[in-house]
């Protein structure tokens, strides 16, 4: 999808916001922890979430995780994320360069798990996006089947080990802590007037964490 987009940004079609990917079985609906009532259907209030705000990566609660979290940042309806539940997320076009398409070798050493490509994804991103990484909480997302039970992932947290090795030394360091679970979450931020592709820059003004 990605490379289909640069080819058709190359034959002079307008460029797409942002990528939004979802397991096929996804059911996404309000939660009853919204502030405001509902006033458009599911899929429309994601959509203005993302033109309202322009996180990097946008994403929903997953109907099963907690609406708190102590350490996360929120803004009303909006939370700050260092990670987020991969059943819809979606991905800003000036971020893509940085995250997609998806690196579908890495495993943290157990092959039997697909989630590595997502964690990896979501290390990238939260070394990168402290405080754009955000989360709709008066949504969730559902999906009716449990594709890979947990217990076929032991050790997939050593992926933040690849995550560290792939990223430029300015980033790197802000891969915390000994698993994917210990990144800093970030206050809920717009987009930055310097937008999202800046990797390669390594800009030492605006350091990662702070961005």
């Amino acid at each position: 999808m990605y490379s289909a987009m640069q080819q058709s940004e190359k034959s002079g079609h307008p460029r797409c916001h942002y990528f939004i990917f979802l397991d096929g079985d996804a059911q996404v609906k309000h939660s009853s922890s919204g502030s405001t009532p509902f006033p458009n259907a599911p899929w429309d209030e994601f959509e203005r979430f993302l033109r309202i705000w322009e996180p990097a990566v946008g994403s929903i609660r997953h109907h099963g995780e907690e609406h708190n979290c102590p350490k996360c940042g929120s803004r009303g309806d909006v939370s700050a994320r260092f990670r987020m539940d991969h059943i819809v997320i979606a991905i800003h076009h000036e971020a893509a360069s940085n995250l997609l398409p998806y690196n579908v070798s890495v495993n943290g050493g157990n092959r039997h798990c697909f989630h590595g490509p997502a964690v990896f994804q979501t290390g990238i991103a939260g070394a990168l996006y402290k405080g754009h990484i955000l989360r709709l909480e008066t949504l969730t997302a559902g999906d009716r089947m449990n594709k890979n039970p947990s217990h076929d992932c032991a050790g997939i947290s050593r992926v933040h080990l690849e995550v560290k090795s792939s990223l430029p030394v300015c980033y790197a360091e802000c891969v915390r802590g000994k698993s994917k679970y210990d990144q800093p979450h970030g206050e809920p931020q717009p987009k930055h007037p310097l937008g999202y592709d800046f990797r390669a820059s390594c800009p030492a003004a605006i350091p990662c964490l702070e961005r």
